[in-house]
């Protein structure tokens, strides 16, 4: 059932799901086919400009996001799980497809190419098919010539391919619909066209309030919170206090549906690229084409609202070059950009809290898609106190672990993939100079964050060059001072690329 804002709701629901992305409905979808009371509020499809599922490439990608940096425990335990979300997808995807009686548009079969535009192509690759052999996930090198619709400008010729079969796409769009009108369709639901401005104790035991902008108070013995990168927005901040739970993040991800676009039958990507998702070309219903990679993490949904002419240079252009040259001779026919949710320390969190009959589902990021259905199941198996279908390793109740030395991690990845950034789109630099310049920025970092004495002598003899010769050009000698001085410590060296939060 649909129940418009304007009217009033009704509080007899055994549990109220805030947030009506990808996650939200899929966890309403499972608790109404439990025979469960359920109210999902969300603010109807047209009115959320900025929703990181309706902006998704959609990808079902458990091995596609790998890169060569991931080796954590924690990021182990998140590629188990979307191995297990993606071997549950068909038979999921059928159930939404009978429930509402919608069509909804998915392409089998997923190409990962390596090309020049990309340092790290090589040993990403390398450790995607490191993992696929692990789980024995069917794969295969491919000529890039024989890559279906690969036709890159010469400049950016890939230069290996890998086939995954069992890696697709759906059509996020279908999706949300079907996922919408089986909740209409089914008597256990209704959806609340609304925003929730706050969530919090019921003031009685077992009842919590959810409050919003044009219905009200509704009250719930149970609730749900999962409006992704906005889940700190609709809990109130006494509560926010109490649950203790880490940072929830924004991370804007810009992307063009094209038509009259050549023909792409597969999801054509390269790996993950500086601080971004690979450069990627879905295929969409009616011979459409989804084309995406952005990526900007912020703290504020404000900072990252809009899409940016740079966003669009980047997708439509090293798309064009790096996948199809005839890509520049589509229609855009519409642009489209989401808040992906990240959580500060990238572990997502499921499941139920320290407080009865409080849950939540947020931090998914770029997998939200891929992860929906078993982040549903194994919310509704908490909430029903049954066993779970697998381990739920992003239980807010687990302690938060990061990695024994988070900041140099992050000095040696993050400044590689600074100079990537820096370097695009499409970028060269002669001789060794990405090596160097990613060496310089290295330990500028260094010096603004750490209180090293090396550090300090280092300023000391920067700034008696610049009084012995004030002279502009001083400061490439001090530029390849601080260089060797990188070089002679045995930072490790790479060139560039991809670092996933």
């Amino acid at each position: 059932m649909l129940l418009n804002s304007t009217h009033s709701a009704s509080s007899s629901y055994d549990v109220i799901v805030v947030g009506g992305g990808i996650i939200g409905s899929s966890i309403a979808f499972e608790l109404a086919e439990s025979a469960l009371r359920v109210l999902l509020i969300s603010p109807n499809k047209k009115n959320c400009e900025d929703g990181a599922s309706l902006a998704s490439g959609a990808m079902l990608g458990a091995y596609g996001e790998l890169t060569a940096d991931q080796d954590t425990l924690e990021e182990r335990q998140e590629l188990d799980f979307r191995v297990k979300a993606q071997k549950i997808y068909p038979d999921w995807l059928a159930r939404v497809r009978e429930a509402s009686g919608q069509q909804i548009f998915t392409s089998q079969g997923t190409f990962i190419i390596a090309n020049n535009a990309g340092d790290r192509d090589r040993a990403n690759l390398k450790s995607i098919k490191s993992k696929l052999e692990d789980y024995c996930e069917p794969h295969e090198w491919v000529e890039p010539e024989d890559v279906p619709g690969l036709d890159p400008n010469n400049s950016a010729a890939a230069y290996q391919a890998l086939f995954i079969p069992g890696e697709g796409s759906v059509d996020s769009f279908e999706l949300l619909n079907a996922l919408e009108v089986a909740l209409e369709k089914n008597s256990n639901s209704t959806i609340l066209d609304d925003k929730v401005v706050s969530t919090d104790f019921g003031g009685e035991e077992g009842r919590w309030s959810v409050k919003t902008e044009h219905s009200g108070e509704i009250f719930a013995p149970n609730v749900v919170v999962c409006a992704g990168a906005r889940v700190p927005e609709v809990i109130s901040d006494s509560l926010a206090m109490k649950l203790k739970l880490p940072q929830v993040l924004f991370g804007k991800g810009t992307s063009c549906i094209l038509a009259d676009a050549p023909p792409i039958p597969h999801t054509i990507r390269t790996p993950n690229r500086s601080f971004a998702c690979g450069l990627h070309v879905v295929p969409r219903s009616g011979g459409r084409l989804y084309v995406g990679a952005t990526n900007s993490i912020s703290a504020t949904a404000q900072m990252s609202l809009g899409i940016q002419p740079q966003d669009l240079l980047y997708i439509l252009g090293d798309g064009a070059n790096q996948f199809n040259t005839a890509l520049r001779n589509s229609k855009i026919e519409e642009t489209r950009f989401g808040l992906r949710p990240i959580t500060a320390d990238g572990i997502p969190l499921v499941g139920k809290t320290q407080f009865p009959g409080f849950f939540v589902a947020t931090g998914t990021y770029r997998n939200g898609m891929l992860m929906a259905p078993l982040v549903a199941q194994v919310v509704v198996s908490e909430f029903l106190n049954q066993e779970p279908p697998t381990e739920n390793v992003f239980s807010p109740l687990n302690e938060r672990r990061r990695s024994a030395d988070p900041l140099q991690r992050l000095l040696s990845i993050g400044a590689r993939d600074l100079m990537a950034t820096v370097r695009e789109p499409g970028g060269f630099l002669p001789y060794n100079r990405t090596r160097e310049l990613e060496a310089y920025i290295r330990l500028l970092f260094e010096m603004a964050v750490l209180d090293q004495s090396s550090h300090e002598a280092l300023r000391q003899k920067a700034n008696q060059m610049m009084q012995d010769i004030p002279l502009d050009e001083v400061f490439l000698s001090i530029y390849y001072e601080f260089v060797r001085t990188v070089d002679s410590s045995s930072v490790p060296q790479s060139n560039s690329s991809s670092l996933k939060i």
